[in-house]
């Protein structure tokens, strides 16, 4: 079953204007909104290790600069399925936030959503 995060995203997407399949998730871009950051971003869902920083900008970076988009952001959904991505990202200087799901039922479940993030103008290369 979808985790909540899950659930949220693809519910989401159903609004925008081009989501694309990658193996790991999702590339996420609507030019309508090109500087609104939940809405131009690559989302990582599946379990991926070994996934490198390159690998992920090198899906998004053409999308996001069609969509007019001046800010990169990755969501990971499973930040212990892609340890390398986000050790990575911390290396390279890259903003890192982290949000918790919590679903309003009484199920104890939680799920945390980390946020990897550059600004317009800042350095992508290490």
């Amino acid at each position: 079953m979808p985790t909540v995060p899950e659930r949220y995203f693809a519910a989401s997407d159903e609004g925008l204007r081009n989501v694309r399949a990658t193996w790991w998730g999702a590339v996420v871009t609507d030019d309508r909104f090109p500087d609104v950051y939940d809405l131009n971003y690559a989302r990582i869902t599946a379990g991926a290790p070994d996934l490198t920083l390159t690998e992920v900008l090198a899906e998004l970076s053409p999308p996001l600069e069609a969509a007019g988009s001046r800010h990169v952001q990755i969501v990971v959904l499973h930040a212990d399925g892609a340890e390398n991505l986000v050790e990575e990202s911390q290396r390279a200087g890259l903003r890192l936030s982290s949000d918790s799901v919590i679903p309003l039922d009484s199920s104890p479940r939680v799920s945390v959503v980390v946020s990897i993030v550059a600004v317009s103008g800042a350095s992508l290369t290490s």
